[in-house]
């Protein structure tokens, strides 16, 4: 869905609509260079219009090269680079890439739709426009433009919006649309998958009308009410945990205390107040809950316990750590007396007061509300505490930050702080200004590691050595495996998970042995230049046997197939077994994998992709297509493959082109019995 623009490009692109196409070469270098000078003539102070931009843009491609180049070097000499600047350079890179739609009929319509009044939009409505084909995109830019009035008629007019999500049936009824969200739902009542995940989503959320609905079209019948409790006890929505008390009479403490739990662990301070009340207690919470809480929680939930509960009375670690941190309180006394008059931040149980900059954690706070972050404050604190200055930290921003829509969060959220000690937070700001988010990812190792280490020469940080000496005081055996702990670091996993992948390891001898014999006959090695199938930048290709990252496939590409998951089975078959292994889509240069599948041998000869999982946004069904046919032309050079399969569940493509296999057709692995995405369900990609 393209994401609102910025005024400038705006009017960029409505510039680019009126110019003449005769000359195409001239016309597409226009369309790439004039949103790129609106954003320069913005940063640098100059008034931004159409008329400007027509003007511009009649002086031609060069001309306007030659102006983007004499704006940059006073944008960089006069101006401290800004939030905005970095905001608004990540949205031109986008530019090109929402051309191609607002070019369109449909795209010009959408336009009216999120700016015109009603009666002119239905003027200039046609029953020619394709808008079902982009329905997904109207609904979406609808909503956020609070056009309720637009949505009904669209609705009226027999457009299909596509497939709905929850979340779209509760924006509907925020912004006004309660009646059309009312007939969705009555049109999809016999869908209790997409029901249940509706009915969970208003309970935590706060949606007590849609619940209602929902009883009242007997939809909800059969469905969990605990699960619903919990929903609306973890999202604080007071209104909803109240309706399923009253009309279900549903057990509080179900769950061995589950929903008070989750209440206090999300710091959900009024459902947790309400469990109490309600006969809830924490008498017979475990400790090892307790250890969630506190190290979620906030000062309020924290507050209310030690004056309302016996719970700060136990014993145990876990108890004597928090009463510390409470009592360590009084050091803010000392460091912000301006600060705490209005009170003390809400986790300054977890903040560090010696690197605590207040004015500018409130107003980095304020941009990642508007970014639409839930935990702002903490973010917050964790970039102003790493950087110290507002100036450093939009350097970083300026060279790391990505996401147009999200960049302070997406360039800052795994910067954590530690608690305690003495930090050299210099040397790792300066470290992570030269890594980015890789070495961003360790500051939270800086109370174990004083600094980051230098490369050999000593000019630069080193990347590689602080992942190996993070890796030593992380893990037990970590230098022992010390690849295996980096990777483990990489995805953020514990100790217990680097236990269970270094059992694994261990036992890897006969693999290693196996595929320096007859690897190629089991599994083909194949290599897929992505450029056959609009991927240019990427390979498709066999991953190395004995390569770790089949072992974290998963956290990689957002999926269940890693140790810590449903998949660990899968993962550590495609590791070990020498009827398994594993296809990764990787980047040419930086051998980044954003694809991959989990292959097993079956008891014919078939080759057989579990699933296709993927990163969002990397590949579509005509791409998965593309590289499948490529990948069957290859296989069928190899006479011991019988068949070429793939599963249809996981997330793989559920229009992908091909005839499917079921029940007693299916391909069965040769030494595999557990959970797997092919087992009811798989596509012939070829069979002999």
């Amino acid at each position: 869905m393209p994401h609102k623009k910025p005024i400038e490009i705006q009017c960029a692109l409505n510039v680019i609509e009126g110019l003449d196409q005769a000359d195409q070469e001239a016309y597409q270098a226009l369309r790439k260079a004039l949103p790129i000078l609106a954003v320069k003539l913005k940063a640098s102070g100059h008034e931004v219009t159409e008329d400007i931009l027509r003007y511009h843009a009649a002086q031609g491609a060069e001309y306007i090269a030659a102006r983007v180049k004499a704006l940059s070097p006073s944008t960089k000499q006069n101006r401290m680079i800004n939030y905005d600047d970095i905001k608004e350079k990540l949205a031109a890179d986008d530019a090109e890439d929402m051309n191609a739609f607002f070019d369109s009929a449909e795209g010009a319509f959408l336009r009216l739709c999120t700016n015109a009044d009603l009666d002119e939009i239905k003027a200039h409505y046609s029953a020619d426009l394709d808008i079902s084909e982009y329905g997904d995109v109207f609904l979406q830019s609808l909503i956020n433009e609070r056009r309720p009035d637009v949505i009904n008629y669209l609705y009226e007019m027999d457009i299909d919006f596509g497939a709905l999500f929850a979340a779209d049936i509760l924006n509907l009824t925020e912004i006004g649309c309660a009646e059309l969200a009312e007939i969705i739902i009555d049109g999809n009542k016999e869908d209790h998958i997409f029901m249940e995940e509706l009915y969970n989503l208003a309970s935590f959320h706060n949606y007590v009308d849609i619940l209602s609905i929902m009883h009242e079209m007997s939809i909800a019948g059969d469905f969990n009410q605990d699960t619903a409790m919990f929903n609306a006890a973890k999202g604080n929505a007071l209104e909803s945990l109240e309706y399923l008390h009253q009309n279900f009479s549903v057990n509080l403490s179900v769950g061995e205390h589950s929903a008070l739990i989750l209440a206090a662990t999300d710091s959900a301070i009024d459902t947790m107040k309400y469990l109490l009340q309600h006969g809830e207690s924490f008498d017979d919470v475990h400790d090892e809950d307790f250890a969630g809480i506190f190290a979620n929680c906030d000062l309020e939930v924290l507050t209310y316990m030690a004056k309302n509960t016996t719970v700060f009375a136990r014993s145990g670690d876990v108890f004597t750590e928090i009463r510390e941190r409470l009592a360590s309180l009084r050091d803010w006394q000392h460091i912000h007396t301006e600060v705490i008059k209005g009170g003390l931040p809400r986790y300054a149980h977890r903040y560090n007061p010696h690197y605590y900059h207040h004015d500018l954690v409130i107003e980095l706070s304020e941009i990642l509300r508007a970014e639409g972050v839930d935990n702002a404050l903490d973010c917050a604190y964790n970039a102003a505490a790493l950087f110290g200055s507002k100036a450093q930290l939009m350097r970083y921003l300026d060279k790391w930050a990505e996401n147009a829509q999200h960049p302070l969060f997406m360039a800052t959220n795994m910067i954590s702080i530690p608690i305690t000690g003495e930090l050299d937070l210099k040397s790792w700001g300066d470290a992570v200004m030269q890594h980015g988010p890789a070495m961003a990812q360790l500051v939270q190792f800086a109370d174990v590691l004083e600094a980051p280490l230098r490369s050999k020469c000593g000019r630069s940080w080193s990347l590689n050595a602080t992942l190996d000496a993070v890796a030593e005081h992380v893990y037990e055996q970590g230098v022992d495996y010390p690849e295996w702990a980096r990777l483990c670091l990489k995805v953020n996993w514990d100790q217990a998970l680097f236990d269970k992948g270094a059992d694994l390891i261990a036992t890897t001898a006969f693999r290693q042995e196996f595929s320096d014999k007859d690897d190629v006959a089991c599994l083909p090695d194949v290599v897929i230049d992505g450029a056959l199938f609009d991927k240019p930048k990427y390979n498709f290709k066999k991953l190395k046997d004995g390569d770790l990252r089949g072992l974290v496939l998963g956290e990689l590409t957002d999926c269940c197939q890693h140790l810590g998951d449903n998949g660990a089975d899968c993962a550590a078959h495609g590791y070990l077994s020498p009827h398994g292994g594993f296809y990764v889509l990787a980047d040419k240069k930086t051998d980044q994998i954003v694809a991959q599948s989990w292959a097993w041998r079956g008891q014919k000869g078939e080759l057989v992709f579990d699933s296709l999982e993927y990163l969002d946004g990397h590949m579509n069904s005509v791409q998965w297509s593309g590289l499948l046919d490529n990948l069957a032309a290859e296989f069928q050079k190899n006479a011991e493959v019988s068949a070429f399969l793939v599963g249809t569940d996981g997330d793989t493509p559920k229009d992908l082109p091909y005839p499917q296999l079921c029940d007693a057709k299916l391909a069965q692995p040769r030494d595999y019995q557990g959970y797997r995405d092919s087992a009811d369900g798989q596509y012939v990609i070829y069979k002999r």
